[in-house]
C-alpha cells in the first residue's frame, strides 16, 4: 500500500502561522504522545477505531479550519484539494487490512495544544 501520494500539502510552523492570522504574544501549552501505525503493541481494532475517530474529528472541525486557513491567505481551491488528499488518505488507512497497516510506518502523534495570545 503506497500512502506517499496522500501527503498533506500544508506544512506550518506554529509561530509563523499564528502571526499570519495576527496573533501576538503567543504561549502554547500541550501534551504529546507518539506511536507508529505499524506498532504491534496496539490492537488492530483499536487502531481502526482511532483512525475513524481522527477522520470524524477532521470533518467536525473542517469549517473552522477552513476559515482559519482562508485568513492565513490560503486559496479555497488549495484548501479543498488538501481535504481531498487527507480524507482519501484516511479512507485508505481505515480500509487497510492488518497486514497492510503493519507496513505503514507513519508516526501517529496524539496531542492537544492550547495557544493563548492577543489579536
Amino acid at each position: 500500500m503506497n500512502t506517499e501520494r496522500f501527503r498533506n500539502p500544508f506544512q506550518f510552523c506554529y509561530p509563523q502561522f499564528f502571526e499570519s492570522v495576527d496573533f501576538h504574544d503567543i504561549h502554547c501549552y500541550g501534551i504529546t504522545s507518539i506511536s507508529t501505525l505499524s506498532d504491534d503493541r496496539f490492537e488492530f481494532e483499536e487502531k481502526k477505531r482511532w483512525l475513524e475517530l481522527r477522520r470524524s474529528l477532521l470533518l467536525k472541525e473542517r469549517e473552522q479550519t477552513t476559515e482559519t486557513l482562508l485568513k492565513a491567505g490560503k486559496r479555497p481551491d488549495e484548501i479543498e484539494r488538501a481535504y481531498e488528499i487527507i480524507l482519501k488518505y484516511h479512507d485508505v488507512l481505515i480500509s487497510a487490512t492488518k497486514e497492510e497497516l503493519s507496513h505503514v510506518h507513519e508516526q501517529e502523534i496524539y496531542h492537544r495544544v492550547i495557544a493563548i495570545g492577543r489579536k
